[in-house]
């Protein structure tokens, strides 16, 4: 029994060998790793060569342009030979005994999907944090409670690297693959698309993925304007998913429960955007119905104050606090949530 392990990388020279040398490292040598070199323009190619040239389990696609990970990982996904395919970014490493342990579990339980506990790593504070996501250990769990999980906001649910997958499970029916047009959370869409197919997960208690919130808290610090749509996105998503699956929620409290990414994007995007952005937002149709719909007092005081003032249509000084509260936090010590 093997596993295909896909990575796709863009200008990730000051990470990438970590994470290569921890598939290398695996106590089970019965991977093979598929690096998506995705345009890269720093000397991530020169790192991955050479350790391709060493291990003929490594091998090498490159795209002379950068055209994102999820079609990267479609691309992944096509050129791979296991039985059971698993995904590691760039930045981030496993565990020496991640396949050991997640292959045993496929073969001890025959399920299609294995989901391990993980640690975020935050450098700059010198933290561990252990994020334990509280599903039931070694129990074998159909695909409706498993999307329970999803509404509930489990944590890791909806991430790609702290699972494998059985490649049947993702061609079950209708081949599967990652949304082209999601610039964030395609993992997230590509899980909640793929656990509406019949099937079964179990989840380890061991913590064997290690995520770098470095370069994620960096990343996120730039917002696109096609973010709020791809939110709204989301929330059609779980609607749909909710009737199909007859899971009985109320659409009430799925607009409550997926309200807060929305009102993030709208808080940290002042940093980079005008307020005439940032009005063409707000008088959007889909965020007016939300905020007649969500209880803003669920929402931090940086979120809720504007968010009265938004609902008082008072636009420009909900901008101009955002902007305060903004330049506040970013003085204040870091800390994980």
């Amino acid at each position: 029994m093997s596993i295909s392990i896909i990575m796709p990388c863009h200008n990730s020279a000051s990470t990438i060998r970590e994470a290569i040398e921890s598939v290398i490292w695996q106590t089970n040598e019965h991977w093979e790793l598929i690096i998506i070199n995705d345009g890269s323009t720093d000397n991530t190619p020169d790192i991955i060569e050479e350790f391709a040239s060493r291990d003929n389990r490594i091998s090498i696609i490159n795209r002379s342009e950068k055209l994102g990970v999820s079609s990267a990982r479609n691309m992944g996904i096509e050129s791979s030979h296991s039985k059971y395919i698993g995904f590691l970014d760039s930045d981030d490493t496993l565990e020496r005994n991640f396949v050991e342990r997640m292959l045993g579990t496929v073969q001890k339980y025959d399920c299609d999907v294995v989901l391990c506990q993980y640690k975020v790593l935050n450098e700059r504070d010198h933290d561990i944090k252990l994020i334990d996501n509280k599903l039931p250990k070694d129990v074998l769990m159909d695909n409706n409670r498993v999307l329970r999980s999803f509404f509930n906001s489990t944590p890791g649910i909806g991430a790609l690297w702290n699972k494998i997958y059985s490649r049947d499970y993702i061609e079950r029916k209708t081949p599967l693959r990652f949304n082209p047009g999601r610039r964030r959370a395609e993992d997230w869409e590509f899980n909640l698309m793929l656990f509406q197919k019949k099937g079964s997960l179990v989840a380890i208690c061991d913590f064997l993925y290690n995520y770098n919130r470095n370069v994620e808290i960096s990343a996120m610090k730039i917002f696109d304007e096609n973010d709020l749509p791809l939110m709204f996105r989301s929330i059609d998503l779980l609607l749909d998913c909710n009737d199909r699956s007859g899971l009985g929620y109320s659409s009430e409290d799925i607009l409550k429960n997926s309200s807060f990414p929305i009102f993030e994007h709208l808080f940290q995007s002042v940093k980079t955007t005008s307020y005439l952005t940032y009005k063409q937002k707000l008088e959007d149709r889909r965020f007016k119905e939300l905020l007649e719909k969500v209880d803003l007092s669920i929402l931090p005081i940086s979120y809720k104050l504007p968010a009265y003032l938004i609902k008082l249509n008072l636009l420009k000084i909900a901008f101009l606090l955002s902007k305060a509260l903004g330049r506040l936090t970013l003085t204040l010590p870091y800390k994980n949530k």
